[in-house]
């Protein structure tokens, strides 16, 4: 009988939220500042990036116009490409078994109403050998301009690390052990 671990099980909750047709709030957010969560569990990685909508198209009010609505359209497209966002090394033999993307939003009242959006992507790789996976590269930084800083958590069996990294980071190594 194959157990799943409770770690693993804490992981799937998160990457199935939306799937699963729960809603996901927008938190309060700093425009140029996003975050990215990694889980390390056997040879499965799970990364979470979540990102303000200004960082991602430019703007974070609703949709109007033709313009803003394909902004919109190719962010997803771009987002749901994970290589154009990481690059995990070759060594690490991983391959992109899902990848989901979301707009989410908040509508705000009162004389300082503001709309907020975050966009919410959620990747699961396959990795013959996760051990290799000691670095990755970070394409997202180029793609997106708004976009200055990421927040990175890792989590695995042996522990958990945070990165800070900004848009100069072109690879960032982490410390895994899988």
């Amino acid at each position: 009988m194959h157990r799943i671990s409770f770690f693993l099980g804490l992981v799937a909750l998160l990457f199935t939220q939306s799937a699963l047709g729960q809603s996901r709030h927008v938190d309060s957010h700093e425009h140029g500042k996003g975050t990215l969560n990694i889980a390390i569990e056997g040879k499965l990685i799970l990364m979470e990036l979540e990102a303000p909508g200004a960082d991602i198209v430019g703007f974070e009010h609703p949709a109007k116009s033709v313009t803003d609505r394909n902004a919109i359209k190719n962010a997803k497209a771009v987002l749901s490409k994970a290589d154009q966002i990481f690059t995990l090394p070759k060594s690490a033999g991983c391959d992109l078994e899902r990848a989901e993307v979301d707009l989410l939003r908040e509508e705000l009242s009162g004389d300082d109403a503001a709309n907020h959006t975050e966009f919410f992507a959620m990747y699961q790789f396959g990795c013959a050998d996760p051990d290799k996976f000691s670095e990755f590269g970070l394409p997202y930084f180029r793609v997106f301009p708004n976009a200055q800083e990421l927040s990175i958590q890792l989590i695995t069996r042996q522990g958990s690390a945070r990165y800070d990294v900004g848009r100069n980071s072109a690879t960032v190594k982490i410390g895994v052990g899988g």
